[in-house]
C-alpha cells in the first residue's frame, strides 16, 4: 500500500475514542477535550480512503476498549493551529500525529475545538 507522503488538507483522520469517563461527556454526549491532548502528539489513522466501517474495524482489531472514533480533515486540524504528521508504524501504514505548533501537544482550546468539531461514529456494544 502507497500513501501519499503528505497529508492533504481534504483527508480524514481518525482518532480513537476509549471507554475512560474522563474521555466523554455524557451530558453533552460528545468526546472531551482530553481526547485530543497528549504529551507525544495526538496519534490519529489517516483515512487512506477507507470506508469508516474500515476503520472502525481495524481501530476496534488494535484496541479493546474503544467505544467510537472521531473524524476532522486535516484542514479542519491546521485551521485551528494544529499540524498534521505522518507517522507511519510498522503494523500501522496509516499512523499519523495531530501536534500543536510550538509544542508536541495541541493547546487546551485546540483541543476542546477538535472534540466540539468532529463528527464521532460510535460502536455497537
Amino acid at each position: 500500500m502507497s500513501l501519499n507522503p503528505m497529508i492533504s488538507d481534504s483527508e480524514q483522520l481518525c482518532r480513537a475514542i476509549f471507554s475512560f469517563p474522563n474521555l466523554w461527556n455524557d451530558l453533552e454526549n460528545r468526546p472531551t477535550s482530553a481526547v485530543f491532548k497528549d504529551k507525544n502528539g495526538v496519534s490519529v489513522d489517516r483515512d487512506g480512503d477507507r470506508s469508516n466501517d474500515t476503520i472502525a474495524v481495524a481501530i476496534q482489531k488494535r484496541f479493546e476498549s474503544t467505544r467510537a472514533h472521531a473524524i476532522l480533515s486535516a484542514g479542519r486540524v491546521r485551521e485551528f493551529g494544529c499540524k498534521a504528521e505522518v507517522d507511519p508504524l510498522e503494523n500501522n501504514p496509516f499512523h499519523a500525529l495531530i501536534q500543536g505548533i510550538e509544542t508536541l501537544s495541541p493547546t487546551s482550546s485546540q483541543a476542546k475545538r477538535m472534540a466540539t468539531n468532529c463528527t464521532v461514529f460510535p460502536y455497537k456494544p
